[in-house]
């Protein structure tokens, strides 16, 4: 699948293209410190303002879906200018493939080249999977009008759209006290791994029927998470006369920017219509 690479490289005659460096397992500090920039400017392009923390970028490259091999840097000198990432996920019959251009310099020719990275990717990944159906999935902001064109050429089509909600804790009005759970209900901070797998149980069952789940395991979901999210203090699940009902899971990965961030907020379909997620 390298040879991928090599095509990748021919679209792109006057640009490097090299796979990201990796340290004992770990990313390159330079490379993360380039591809954090570039994201920025990406960012700061599409939405006018910092939208991936060093965290988040870090984990891009930790998660265990992405493929190492097959993500790619494009460079125009020294320069970091594009940035190809590639995720599989076997269990749900996709592969993943999100670009990352400079807005200035080469955009929408390192935008199709990795897309169609991306595509010679998905038809190998199911080539070797023996599935009868596979997807290519990508994603944008809504804002982004040179990606989205680019997208929409090489024929993606929008399948969905997710709001990003935001409140501003510096202004607005908090409670002096919590807000009193329904009757029945209890708040367990869930510290240990057995109160943290109920949570996960919760958070899958609360899923099930949502746009594109995938089930996966607690050790699965744990790694995907990655450090940030890793606090026993921020893992909340609800319990209604002692079954699981609810969960609430903190992420760390924005802090630097400023922000708190809920990860996951779901409630099991029985218990919905209850107040649960309010609170």
């Amino acid at each position: 699948m390298t040879a991928h690479l090599d095509d990748l490289r021919a679209d792109l005659p006057d640009l490097v293209v090299r796979p990201p460096r990796y340290i004992d397992g770990v990313v390159d500090p330079s490379d993360l410190d380039a591809a954090e920039a570039l994201l920025a400017r990406c960012d700061l392009a599409a939405v006018g303002e910092r939208d991936s923390g060093r965290d988040e970028v870090a984990g891009m490259f930790s998660s265990s879906d992405t493929d190492r091999a097959l993500s790619a840097f494009v460079l125009d000198g020294d320069d970091l200018v594009g940035f190809i990432w590639i995720e599989h996920n076997a269990t749900g019959a996709e592969t993943w493939i999100d670009t990352y251009a400079d807005p200035d310099r080469h955009t929408a020719r390192i935008i199709d080249a990795g897309l169609r990275h991306g595509m010679a990717v998905a038809a190998d990944d199911k080539a070797a999977a023996g599935a009868d159906v596979w997807t290519l999935r990508s994603g944008s902001f809504g804002t982004d009008e040179v990606l989205v064109a680019r997208l929409e050429a090489a024929g993606f089509a929008c399948v969905r759209r997710f709001y990003r909600m935001r409140i501003d804790l510096a202004t607005a009005p908090l409670p002096a006290e919590p807000p009193a759970l329904p009757d029945g209900a209890v708040l367990v901070v869930a510290r240990s791994e057995d109160e943290r797998r109920r949570a996960h149980a919760v958070q899958q069952a609360a899923f099930a029927d949502h746009w594109n789940h995938t089930e996966r395991t607690y050790e699965e979901s744990v790694d995907r998470m990655g450090v940030e999210a890793q606090d026993p203090d921020g893992w909340w699940l609800v319990e209604v006369d002692g079954a699981p009902a609810a969960v609430c899971i903190l992420d760390e990965s924005r802090a630097e920017l400023g922000d708190g961030y809920v990860r996951t907020l779901g409630v099991a379909r029985e218990f919905r219509g209850r107040g649960l997620a309010q609170n």
